[in-house]
């Protein structure tokens, strides 16, 4: 099933507009950073994947971008100067080559570096007031943070204190209606001896009595002519790089839970959509499967599965958005731009249609990808259903995970 899942995801990212930052700039050609898997010495399994670039810039500004980043990963920006001199300006970008969203200096043989998480393309501009400048640039996208997501589920005691589920009423219903019979029949007996007043007495009785309901809780690099050169890494520049990546990795998993890690890291553009695991006390599902031993490996590995879709799902919605919102930034200001300049207008009475055409082509596919991952939800949901009806709670699914479906379906749903 997760096989089946991220295929679809990779679809629906290819389906995504290409979304380097947007410019009518004809000036601006941006060269790609490509990405290959990293290795740390004596490993078998890569560690992420990584771009290092030593690079000689021979005109005042070169622009570089960065493809196919998961919002899931941590990413690491480096610039390292090798000139004595130097006098390097670096900028990030997002939806377009205007709005400097992270950016920093380096003088002398000095370096920078800025850690961050995004999902799909961002841009890199240098600017050197020395030419040739020599600097090493290099990009670093970790594997996807595993984390445990915020649990949906209530404890076993919670559950048993808040449903009256096929246990039976507990002790404090049992105490409150045995309270209530007991008012209800000495009031009764009141009302024979007495005539009058009985309707306040029988309007007593009625909103004295609780409305007992069932509670839930709630590296390569594509070149230019003319404008850089790319040389050999050496060993050093390499080893160098690789150390920092480490130590920058490091601050990040250090301390706390994976999921915190993961959650302090701040967004490319503030205001970037981020995956949100949220769920109102109202959409909780009470388990009494959940940590008991009998039927612990059946609800883990449904379990499991659910939240593996609440990933995938969150991430669906945030490319989705993030896709709307780019676009409607790059038509606006292709709109905005195209009436200044001429030249620009033409580029961009040809450029908007394939603009709304790729929008409605990724809308139309992400939401088919949101039909297919309910589907999921449903089953794995269902599952859980099955350990329930095995060990805990008889009519689970009915009683809460329909409720709980139903939630996800609106928070996630596309929205034109």
């Amino acid at each position: 099933m997760k096989k089946i899942i991220l295929f679809l995801f990779t679809i629906c990212i290819t389906a995504m507009l290409s979304a380097q930052p947007f410019t009518l700039n004809p000036n601006i050609v941006a060269a790609e950073l490509k990405l290959e898997e990293h290795f740390p010495k004596d490993a078998s399994e890569a560690d992420g994947r990584i771009s290092i670039n030593a690079i000689t810039q021979q005109v005042d500004t070169t622009y570089y971008f960065v493809s196919g980043v998961s919002i899931y990963a941590p990413t690491h920006v480096l610039l390292n100067s090798e000139e004595d001199s130097s006098d390097l300006q670096i900028s990030l970008f997002k939806e377009n080559w205007i709005d400097e969203m992270k950016k920093g200096e380096v003088n002398a043989k000095q370096a920078w570096d800025n850690t961050f998480k995004t999902e799909g393309d961002f841009g890199i501009r240098i600017i050197t007031n020395k030419k040739p400048c020599n600097y090493l640039l290099t990009v670093f996208t970790g594997n996807e943070i595993s984390f445990d997501l915020p649990t949906v589920f209530s404890n076993k005691k919670d559950a048993k204190k808040n449903i009256i589920g096929s246990d039976g009423l507990n002790l404090k219903w049992i105490i409150i209606i045995g309270i209530v019979l007991i008012v209800f029949i000495f009031l009764l007996l009141k009302l024979k001896k007495m005539k009058k007043n009985s309707t306040p007495i029988l309007m007593i009785v009625l909103f004295a009595t609780p409305n007992v309901t069932i509670a839930q809780d709630e590296p390569g690099i594509t070149s230019r002519v003319n404008t850089f050169m790319q040389r050999e890494v050496s060993n050093d520049q390499r080893s160098a790089v690789e150390n920092r990546i480490g130590q920058l990795n490091t601050v990040i998993t250090s301390g706390g839970s994976a999921y915190e890690a993961w959650n302090t890291l701040t967004t490319l553009n503030p205001g970037e959509c981020t995956p949100d695991f949220t769920t109102t006390p109202q959409a909780m599902m009470p388990s009494t499967c959940q940590g008991d031993s009998e039927c612990s490996e059946c609800f883990t590995k449904a379990a499991r599965e659910l939240n593996f879709i609440r990933r995938q799902l969150a991430r669906l919605n945030c490319i989705y958005n993030n896709t709307k919102t780019f676009t409607a930034a790059a038509l606006s200001f292709g709109d905005n731009v195209s009436g200044i300049h001429g030249m620009m207008g033409l580029a961009w009475q040809s450029e908007r249609p394939s603009i709304l055409q790729s929008m409605e082509s990724m809308k139309n596919t992400c939401k088919q990808k949101y039909v297919d991952m309910m589907g999921s939800l449903e089953r794995a949901l269902k599952s859980i259903d099955g350990c329930e009806k095995r060990y805990g709670l008889p009519d689970w699914y009915q009683r809460f995970g329909f409720i709980y479906f139903e939630f996800m379906k609106e928070k996630y749903k596309i929205v034109d």
